[in-house]
């Protein structure tokens, strides 16, 4: 393995000193959620692009565990959170369309 799995101390770029730092192993985890996030808008997006999803659709046509919203959420409307630049809504409106 290369690299170092912790070597900074804040989101600043702080590093630590060289022998607080912890080197990279086979086992060592990472959170990625974050990145699912770009992954699923390029994914949706695709599917707007070639014809297969509608951003207007409602998202229950697909997900239908959607139908009654989420948790307690209201249901989402992905097309409008799109439309501001934030493909991936929590809670947003409650029409139940993506």
């Amino acid at each position: 393995m290369v690299g170092d799995a912790l070597r900074y101390q804040d989101a600043n770029g702080t590093e630590l000193p060289a022998g607080m730092w912890v080197a990279m192993r086979e086992e060592s985890v990472f959170d990625v959620a974050s990145l699912t996030k770009l992954f699923t808008a390029t994914v949706l997006m695709t599917l707007v692009e070639e014809g297969l999803l509608a951003l207007d659709a409602p998202i229950a046509e697909h997900l239908p565990s959607f139908a009654s919203g989420i948790a307690g959420r209201s249901r989402c409307d992905a097309s409008s959170a799109t439309r501001r630049a934030s493909p991936i809504c929590s809670g947003c409106g409650p029409t139940g369309r993506i």
